[in-house]
């Protein structure tokens, strides 16, 4: 009797052990499911995040149905952008989508290089008979590509106020020229503030619009297709598995629609989010003003070093007085003293590599200065210098893969004085 408890207790301890061990795997399973992101990382994504929308929605009027989306911080993790920037990836309360043929993913994306956040951004993934969940390592990292390997669906991208800003169709991994926004198809004599307002629209039939723009700004549509129909729970989604957790929120789904966010007020869009995007044509702003042109014009001696072409440009930059719409006006430099670029030498020269960097500081310029009278970054030095630094490298890039910038002296070039043309 003796020998036959002590097996039995023998197997049950060895189940047990068996077990635990198990469970220690299972839980190390999990663990490398999400890539750590690094605590000082994390806390600078929601320092920008508070700072942007702490400048910004005190202007914006906000209807009864203006969704308010929150970020799970703690679901975080980070994938690699093929220019070399870090993304910090963010879950947010989503949809529940009932047509089969749908995949819909919503996360807060915000752009990192050399540990300083660089821009923030609300991204929507849709596919069309298209694993969405199961390929997130491959569309998040690519979102801002012009192609995407085997991707049938569209990326709409919103700013931290979840106001649309631009929405791209892919077809066979090709981003189209067409534009692209969600939206709830309403009676048409209601008024699009009227519209706005219901929140009986929430329950509304959910359509994805494909719209081009003519010369004028006016939207032009193409096709309206279903998408789905939601019901009246937003849940979080698990970030890397796609598996749904416990956590929802009795909110409704709702889509605002008229003419905001794009072309001119004449036009006859109907853009999804919340009232009053797209940058070009934002109301209520900040006035930037400079006390030096920023147009650069100057031409770079480029050493070829190894497989690339490296130059130097030093005092780069300028000084930007920003003015919200109320408050006293801000006085930022936005200047290095010197800065190394290299450029790999394949199919292209040396006085093409010089152009090409021109040409992207020229472009990062642009979109820094639309970006902040739109209060998309932080009114800080080190976040405006942080996403015109990235806005540079991604400009760069895209002329030349593998393309780098840095906010140093060359260690082998000797920099020249930017030049700026009036």
């Amino acid at each position: 009797m003796k020998k036959r408890t002590l097996l039995m207790l023998a197997v049950l301890f060895g189940v047990c052990l068996l077990i635990f061990a198990c469970r220690k795997e299972f839980n190390n399973l999990i663990t490398e499911e999400k890539p750590k992101i690094p605590s000082s990382l994390l806390e600078s994504a929601k320092i920008w995040n508070n700072a942007v929308l702490g400048q910004t929605t005190k202007y914006i009027e906000k209807t009864d149905s203006w969704i308010e989306l929150k970020p799970q911080w703690r679901d975080s993790w980070t994938v690699k952008s093929p220019e070399g920037t870090d993304i910090v990836v963010v879950p947010t309360i989503e949809n529940y989508v009932n047509n089969k043929s749908v995949n819909i993913r919503r996360f807060y994306l915000f752009e990192s290089l050399d540990n300083d956040i660089a821009s923030g951004r609300i991204v929507e993934f849709i596919g069309f008979k298209y694993a969405v969940n199961q390929k997130l390592s491959t569309l998040i990292p690519n979102y801002r590509q012009s192609s995407i390997n085997g991707f049938d669906g569209a990326i709409i991208q919103y700013d931290l106020n979840y106001r649309w800003i631009e929405g791209s169709l892919f077809h066979k991994g090709l981003k189209s020229t067409d534009k692209v926004a969600i939206f709830s198809k309403l009676d048409d004599k209601t008024t699009p503030l009227q519209k706005s307002s219901k929140k009986e629209s929430a329950r509304k039939d959910q359509y994805l619009r494909t719209f081009q723009q003519d010369s004028n700004g006016k939207t032009i549509t193409k096709e309206v297709s279903y998408l789905y129909t939601p019901n009246n729970i937003m849940s979080v989604q698990g970030g890397v598995s796609g598996k749904g957790s416990d956590s929802t929120s009795q909110l409704d789904e709702n889509v605002i629609i008229g003419n905001y966010g794009v072309g001119s007020n004449g036009g006859s869009g109907l853009i999804g989010g919340n009232y009053g995007g797209n940058l070009a044509n934002f109301v209520g702003g900040a006035t930037v003003t400079f006390n030096n042109y920023a147009i650069l014009c100057t031409t770079i001696p480029m050493l070829k070093i190894g497989d690339s072409y490296t130059g130097g440009v030093n005092v780069l930059g300028f000084t930007m007085t920003i003015t919200p719409p109320t408050g006293s006006s801000i006085r930022i430099p936005v200047v290095w003293s010197n800065t190394c670029f290299s450029i790999p030498s394949y199919n292209t020269i040396g006085p093409r590599a010089s152009i090409a960097f021109n040409t992207a500081y020229n472009i990062a310029v642009e979109l820094v200065i639309a970006q902040v009278k739109y209060g998309a970054i932080p009114y800080t030095e080190t976040a405006i210098k942080g996403s015109l630094k990235a806005q540079i490298l991604i400009a760069l890039s895209a002329f030349q893969a593998g393309s780098t910038f840095s906010t140093g002296p060359c260690s082998n070039v000797r920099g020249i004085l930017a030049v700026y043309c009036p």
